[in-house]
């Protein structure tokens, strides 16, 4: 079974990518690049950004994929997923890493905001959010994978939430180093992280003109 969010965040995409490909959380093949090496995908990311001149507004898509220890799954099969979920981005440089500092191995997408076919802008609705949750419902089932009915979706979140907030907590604090807020100053200054936790669970990606 695997849980899909997609992450708000301040972070740039440079931080982002950074922070997904830290070798201790990951190892070199655990990180690859869709569309692009992953060696150089911030360079081709931006590039292709600058090639259409859409360096303004959302400079990528965060999604987390994480799936549940119980299933057993290796680093090679929850990486393999990963990669096949990213497909789904047609025409758009993705980064897949995988995650193995936790009992949940969980995939980090990042995925540019702008076509290197078109230089369209990605488009994501709530309803587009929830056919990437199907479609990683059916790698699930692929590969062996549990998957949940979506009757029993949200008894199997309160057992397994708690571990994937460990993560989006990590990514929080990397989030208001970023945006140049921290817990510690006032909190008028400062992001709440339930307000980044509600920001994550209602996530929706808006139409961009061009």
């Amino acid at each position: 079974m695997a849980v899909i969010e997609a992450i708000s965040s301040k972070a740039s995409i440079k931080r982002i990518i950074n922070y997904v490909t830290q070798y201790k959380k990951t190892t070199s093949d655990l990180i690859t690049g869709k569309d692009c090496m992953a060696e150089s995908c911030l360079e081709e990311m931006l590039y292709t950004k600058n090639l259409y001149n859409k360096t303004g507004g959302r400079q990528y898509i965060h999604i987390i994929q994480s799936f549940d220890p119980k299933d057993n799954l290796t680093p090679s099969q929850v990486h393999n997923a990963g990669l096949k979920l990213a497909n789904i981005f047609n025409g758009f440089h993705v980064l897949v890493a995988t995650h193995i500092d936790k009992e949940h191995l969980h995939n980090h997408l990042v995925v540019n905001s702008v076509s290197f076919e078109n230089g369209y802008k990605i488009q994501m609705s709530k309803k587009d959010l929830q056919c990437l949750k199907d479609y990683s419902d059916e790698i699930c089932a692929e590969m062996g994978a549990s998957v949940i009915p979506k009757k029993d979706k949200t008894n199997y979140l309160l057992i397994f939430f708690p571990k994937f907030l460990n993560s989006v907590y990590e990514f929080y604090i990397t989030s208001i180093a970023e945006a140049g807020t921290h817990p510690t100053l006032p909190s008028s200054k400062r992001i709440s992280f339930h307000s980044f936790i509600e920001l994550s669970l209602t996530f929706t990606f808006l139409p961009h003109e061009g």
